[in-house]
Formats: structure tokens, sequence, C-alpha cells
């Protein structure tokens, strides 16, 4: 079997915006614990998964399984955005990474 690690994005057809990010080696084992987690939350509403393959995931430092903490999911690129706290302004807003630091939209139109 295959043991290199992955990143994904696994979301209910319908809401994209509100997936889990998970570390597996295929794209169908990440859909089997997405599901499992999720369901132990939502119950049978996430019946049609899908799952995308997050090609530039450094994902070499997180455990298999679901990412829990959203910022380490933001760090690894498997999320572009994520409500957070940025660093900067230290408000709490939808946040991105870059350059190495949790920003949110406003301090990144500043900084550039």
């Amino acid at each position: 079997m295959n043991n290199r690690k992955r990143g994904y994005y696994v979301f209910n057809a319908d809401e994209y915006e509100e997936g889990i990010a998970v570390v597996a080696r295929t794209a169908r084992e990440a859909k089997i614990v997405a599901f499992n987690y999720a369901f132990d939350i939502v119950g049978d509403d996430w019946l049609n998964l899908r799952c995308k393959w997050i090609r530039d995931a450094n994902v070499e430092n997180l455990p298999f399984g679901v990412v829990e903490e959203p910022e380490a999911g933001l760090r690894a690129g498997i999320y572009a955005a994520i409500e957070g706290v940025c660093e900067i302004c230290s408000e709490e807003k939808i946040v991105t990474y870059h350059n190495k630091k949790i920003i949110c939209y406003d301090c990144l139109e500043v900084v550039g």
C-alpha cells in the first residue's frame, strides 16, 4: 500500500464551503475518514461526498486523518481561508495564509 501522505478537501456535493481537511493516502480513504467524522456530527446529511486532492498541500508534518485544527489545515494549504484571528490586527475575521502568517484580507491589502 502507498504510504504517501496527501492533503484532501472533502465536502458534501452541495456545500463546497463547508468541507473537512483530511490527510490520507487515497481519495477513497479520505472520503471514508471524513464520512465517519462528519456522521457523528451531522448524521446522514453527508451522503453525497466529493473529494479534492490539494496537490500543493504540505502535509508531511500532519498525522493521517482529519485535520482537527483549522489553522493547521490553512498552514498546510488544504484550506484557502478560514474564520480565525489575524496575526497582524488580532481581529477575528476570514483569514488566509500569506508569507508564513495567518492574515485577514484587510491586512493583506496593506502589507501586500
